[in-house]
């Protein structure tokens, strides 16, 4: 089975500590090396790491020009105008407020526009998300999407994704499908996304909560499009390398297999 340690109690999931007490499983199965490690605190049995896939079909049928035609067009923008996303659900830990923030800070922001996609699912990140609307507030090129059922539209229209988790990330499925993509992608290097990225090869990592530093390295994307050009080529080889359906597959057979034997 699959724990991920940032599970909180409520009326259909249990928390690992607490699933612990119940039984001891033959095998777990983690997300990420992080993950695994969390398991290990509360469950002492062997643990397997099996990285999470990105699906090919989700992108396969979107032209690029077209999904950035639309959002052009949508949002009433300039042609030229360097696209940033950040997509998740609306809560703090997430770090919204530090995407936005850095974008501020941005010497170079006339140039760009950032995309906060996402919706809060409960009542107590509702004050996080309407301080989230005041800090945009008068920013004629930050826009807060709410919902959205286009997310792989919206990547491809875009020219950098960006995450933003203060805390550590257990995984972080929107990066590995933003480089599926071939988009350049800027991540917090806490848990999953510093398993994830080669800093500096497949993505660029920096230090959680460091608006400073993620200023300078959006600010950084929009001038130098050999690194950008860089980071899409590599992005997509490290996705179809360690993230691809048939690796994860491959992985989960054996485990069960060696259950069987």
């Amino acid at each position: 089975f699959l724990m991920n340690p940032t599970m909180k109690k409520c009326k259909t999931r249990i928390a690992i500590d607490e699933l612990g007490l119940f039984f001891e499983p033959d095998i777990a199965i983690a997300n990420s090396k992080y993950t695994a490690d969390n398991i290990s605190a509360f469950v002492k049995t062997r643990t397997e790491i099996i990285y999470p896939s990105a699906d090919p079909a989700r992108f396969r049928d979107i032209d690029e020009k077209s999904a950035r035609s639309k959002l052009l067009s949508e949002f009433n923008l300039n042609a030229d105008t360097f696209i940033f996303i950040m997509v998740g659900r609306i809560q703090e830990w997430k770090g919204q407020d530090i995407v936005i923030s850095a974008f501020k800070r941005m010497p170079n922001n006339d140039k760009a526009t950032l995309f906060i996609v996402g919706e809060y699912s409960f009542d107590k990140d509702k004050i996080y998300f309407n301080q989230l609307k005041e800090m945009v507030q008068g920013n004629d090129n930050i826009y807060m999407t709410g919902y959205r059922d286009d997310i792989p539209q919206i990547i491809m229209g875009s020219e950098a994704v960006i995450h933003a988790t203060i805390t550590t990330e257990p995984f972080g499925l929107v990066l590995i499908e933003a480089m599926l993509a071939g988009k350049p992608v800027v991540a917090s290097s806490a848990g999953g996304p510093g398993e994830i990225i080669d800093n500096n090869e497949s993505g660029i990592l920096y230090e959680p909560g460091n608006i400073n530093e993620l200023s300078h390295i959006m600010s950084r994307l929009i001038e130098d499009n050999d690194l950008r050009k860089r980071l899409s080529i590599n992005s997509k080889i490290c996705v179809s390398q360690k993230f691809s359906i048939d690796n994860s597959i491959s992985k989960l057979e054996n485990v069960i297999s060696d259950l069987i034997d």
